[in-house]
């Protein structure tokens, strides 16, 4: 059952397309599609411009959604689909920048990570979500999840290890 008990009128009204539906999605799931984005994104990222075309995916792939379908799960499904679509188009087109600051330093290595790698990554070990809802966002398994886990982490110990200002915070109490 959802916070406010809605969520089967919510996926009503998104199955059935309505755009008064848009409105109570957006006050429920805004903020914190936002702040998952902000995280998988990293600092200088444009989550305004992001955050609309989670809710446009919504809406579109609602009308598709099952009735009884979790609308928590749709949501977060969409948003790490957006997400990785972003970090790849960023990848893509990323030129190098100058580490000013621990937080820049550590997103440099997110960066290192493939872009379904740093979603789970984020969900598992930043937004403390379980492995089975981590599986569900990404449409994997969840023994494939611990894989894509354990991979993320290695990369990021290595990461961390290699840079010593990050090596140092690591070590602090």
């Amino acid at each position: 059952m959802s916070r406010d008990g809605n969520d089967g009128k919510l996926l009503a009204a998104l199955r059935a397309q309505d755009p008064a539906v848009a409105r109570p999605l957006w006050r429920r799931f805004a903020v914190r599609t936002a702040r998952v984005l902000r995280r998988i994104m990293g600092p200088g990222a444009r989550i305004d411009d992001i955050v609309p075309v989670v809710f446009l995916c919504v809406f579109e792939r609602g009308a598709r959604a099952r009735a009884n379908a979790n609308l928590d799960e749709l949501v977060l499904k969409v948003t790490a689909r957006v997400a990785g679509v972003e970090l790849r188009r960023r990848m893509a087109r990323a030129t190098p920048r100058s580490p000013r600051d621990p937080m820049t330093r550590f997103y440099r290595l997110l960066d290192r990570l493939s872009a379904a790698d740093r979603v789970a990554f984020v969900f598992h070990h930043v937004e403390n979500m379980d492995v089975r809802t981590v599986a569900a966002a990404i449409d994997g398994t969840v023994v494939a999840t611990r894989r894509r886990l354990r991979r993320a982490v290695q990369t990021i110990r290595a990461g961390i290890a290699r840079d010593p200002l990050l090596r140092t915070l690591g070590d602090s109490p």
